[in-house]
């Protein structure tokens, strides 16, 4: 059955392209990609070769597929190419472009996609992407505005997760007066429990979904939360 209210709305399985669709008894169950699995960053590879992974996602039996930000394209240019193909967009990870945009020429530090993370989801950043991307994730037919994750900067102590809390509420606010509901991708620090302090024992997530409205939404990537906590996607699910 449908995930509703503040459980995960989609959790994405890194795959390879030639997955076939799952069968459970008679039914044929939906199945999506994160189109970043494909291509990595789509802005490089130019508008023919990304609209040609698109077709080869659809090919091989995929119904829909998540965005990695834009990539520079237009959204009703993405639209009309997956609505052609008969694959859907539910979903775009919003912030995700501007994370390329930031990083420094090669070589790079093993940490600097944390380090470029703390920049573009910071506070008032979290908050300026719903207020600029949430427009166009609507428009690309997508129902929901995925921030892409948060770093390690906005995890550092309690405080610093209840700003990132707020930023999140005030971004959902945004996006839902534009037409489409917020949702947040958590990655291994939000899972790990703070180590002192008043919230000692606590992970971020539970500090986060304790202090957000109830219509915000998260994206469970069952790689980091069983990774990290050892823990069923059911089980994790269970906790918000």
């Amino acid at each position: 059955s449908a995930l509703t209210g503040r459980q995960a709305r989609s959790a994405t399985i890194d795959a390879p392209i030639a997955a076939a669709a799952p069968i459970v008894g008679s039914a044929r169950l939906w199945l999506g990609i994160q189109i970043f699995t494909i291509v990595g960053n789509g802005a490089p590879v130019g508008w023919a070769k990304y609209s040609d992974y698109l077709g080869q996602i659809r090919a091989v039996g995929y119904d829909g597929v998540e965005l990695a930000g834009f990539s520079g394209y237009k959204p009703e240019v993405i639209r009309k190419r997956t609505e052609t193909l008969g694959l859907a967009i539910p979903s775009v990870h919003i912030g995700f472009d501007q994370v390329f945009d930031f990083l420094p020429p090669r070589p790079w530090d093993p940490d600097i996609f944390s380090q470029v993370q703390d920049v573009v989801y910071s506070f008032s950043c979290v908050v300026q992407l719903a207020r600029l991307l949430a427009g166009p994730t609507r428009d690309v037919g997508a129902k929901f505005a995925v921030i892409a994750g948060g770093g390690k900067a906005n995890f550092v102590s309690v405080d610093s997760t209840m700003r990132f809390a707020d930023a999140l509420n005030q971004a959902n606010t945004i996006a839902r007066q534009k037409g489409v509901a917020l949702s947040w991708h958590p990655h291994s620090i939000e899972w790990t429990p703070v180590s002192s302090g008043p919230a000692q024992g606590r992970a971020p997530f539970d500090v986060i979904g304790a202090n957000t409205d109830a219509s915000r939404c998260y994206e469970l990537d069952i790689h980091w939360s069983a990774v990290v906590i050892g823990q069923a996607p059911q089980n994790t699910i269970d906790r918000d």
